[in-house]
């Protein structure tokens, strides 16, 4: 498997990737995130962004008054992402569901979401290919709209909504926006870093096609 992992990398190294940073902990630290829960239509749900040891998305999930959801939100209109296939995290959860959201300049009044499950304090790292985000408008899937561009992101988020009352907390560490031969590379690195595990290969040389991967780290 590592041989097959080390031919992609070669491979994929003849090309140009894309990698742009659109949050590090370390580095983004006092990065603006707004909050918006159910409390806009009489819910109880509470949720803040925390900084303070590590950066956060926690609060505590209420379905008092039919509410059920709490979100963050992070304004990236200012940057281009055209060249980027998909969105990169690298994050520790506490066994929820959480949604990944984005907002396009193209249909502003929705959201472009892709679910991930996240494993009780396990860091973990994804990969949401923008092809597999979903739309939708207030819970209403929309699967008329066309699929997700990275030339029209203006909006990150993430976004609660499992219908589970109770405290949450997700750590986020890394938010970048990536092509899939960059991410590639840092599946790649991690092989070599982490010998708990040796990831499947999707990659498949001379083709495009490419399957998200969840990766878990016995790490803080």
């Amino acid at each position: 498997m590592r041989i097959v992992i080390l031919t992609t990398l070669i491979f994929i190294s003849l090309k140009t990737s894309a990698n742009i940073s659109l949050f590090d902990s370390q580095a983004n630290s006092k990065t603006k995130w707004s909050v918006l829960n159910d409390t806009v239509m009489g819910g109880k749900s509470s949720s803040r962004w925390n900084n303070d040891p590590s950066s956060s998305f926690e609060g505590i999930l209420s379905l008092a008054n039919n509410g059920g959801f709490a979100s963050v939100r992070n304004n990236i209109n200012d940057l281009d992402l055209s060249e980027t296939d998909g969105i990169h995290i690298r994050v520790k959860g506490d066994g929820r569901n959480y949604q990944f959201r984005i907002r396009s300049k193209s249909f502003s009044w929705a959201d472009y979401m892709y679910d991930f499950q996240t494993v009780n304090g396990l860091q973990q790292t994804f990969f949401l290919p923008y092809k597999d985000f979903k739309s939708s408008w207030r819970g209403f899937s929309l699967n008329f709209l066309p699929s997700l561009r990275g030339k029209d992101i203006t909006e990150i988020g993430f976004f609660l909504g499992d219908k589970n009352p109770g405290n949450f907390k997700l750590n986020i560490y890394e938010i970048s926006a990536i092509d899939e031969f960059e991410y590639s590379k840092i599946m790649y690195k991690e092989s070599l870093t982490n010998p708990d595990y040796l990831p499947k290969l999707y990659h498949k040389i001379g083709n495009s096609s490419f399957k998200p991967l969840s990766f878990i780290f016995k790490t803080d």
